[in-house]
């Protein structure tokens, strides 16, 4: 599990966790909004470009969305909770087309002889 795949998951129970409480907001679902956005703008090129077609649409669709100035009438609501919903899934789809980092291999530093480090 990548550290991503993680904080994705804590975000899916927040969004869970805010939208069946009584005191749910819009700040809260901004937040994540935002956050979403965030991670979705570092997924990287090589992912995008390895990705099938329509996962790469759906990638464009829900940026388009997240990038949108949300409003907040009770119907724009639910249609809020589900572009997060729709990036959560585009995010960790995208994660698990991601090889996992592999640990740098331990270097020495060395000077140039004559040189002072």
């Amino acid at each position: 599990m990548t550290a991503l795949y993680l904080r994705l998951q804590q975000l899916r129970a927040e969004l869970e966790t805010s939208e069946s409480s009584a005191g749910f907001g819009p700040t809260v679902l901004f937040a994540i909004r935002r956050e979403l956005l965030r991670h979705l703008l570092q997924v990287p090129y090589p992912t995008l470009q390895a990705g099938p077609t329509a996962l790469l649409r759906r990638f464009e669709s829900v940026i388009r969305n997240l990038q949108a100035a949300a409003t907040f009438p009770a119907s724009s609501r639910e249609r809020q909770l589900s572009e997060a919903r729709q990036a959560l899934d585009v995010l960790t789809e995208f994660d698990k087309r991601t090889p996992p980092l592999a640990a740098a291999a331990p270097t020495t530093a060395t000077t140039p002889r004559g040189q002072r480090s």
